[in-house]
Order: C-alpha cells, then sequence, then structure tokens
C-alpha cells in the first residue's frame, strides 16, 4: 500500500484493501483530511544526507516490494 495512492484516492485504496481482507465496503461518502502536515519542508541538506544514510535500506526495500514508494520518487 503506497501512502500516496491512499492520499489520492481514499475510497478506492480503501475499498481495495478491506477487499482482500474479505469485509464489506464502508460505505463512505466524505473522506475528511485529518492530521494535515502544515510544516516546512526539509532543509535540502538534510534531505541529502538522510538519502545517502538510507541509500541501502531503500534499495533493498524497492527490491523487496517490487514498487517504488512515493515518498522516494520526491
Amino acid at each position: 500500500l503506497d501512502f500516496d495512492d491512499l492520499r489520492q484516492d481514499p475510497r478506492g485504496t480503501t475499498a481495495r484493501v478491506l477487499e482482500r481482507l474479505g469485509l464489506s465496503p464502508l460505505g463512505r461518502d466524505d473522506w475528511p483530511i485529518h492530521n494535515a502536515s502544515t510544516g516546512d519542508a526539509l532543509p535540502p541538506e538534510l534531505r541529502a544526507r538522510l538519502a545517502s544514510y538510507y541509500k541501502g535500506p531503500n534499495e533493498a526495500l524497492v527490491n523487496l516490494l517490487g514498487w517504488t514508494p512515493g515518498w522516494m520518487k520526491s
């Protein structure tokens, strides 16, 4: 499950998860946004340092999943 999918299509993503679990759809008409981030983005230097530090584990995660999570694409 990619969080970007949930954010962009909460109804469809939730329906796929519930179907996989053998549960009934929620039947909701509204999908309010809670806990939306309003903070500043990471400073570029820190983002680069973290990307370098986690490069190996992130590559292993992509290989395990067979797809690249949305948070790795930005």
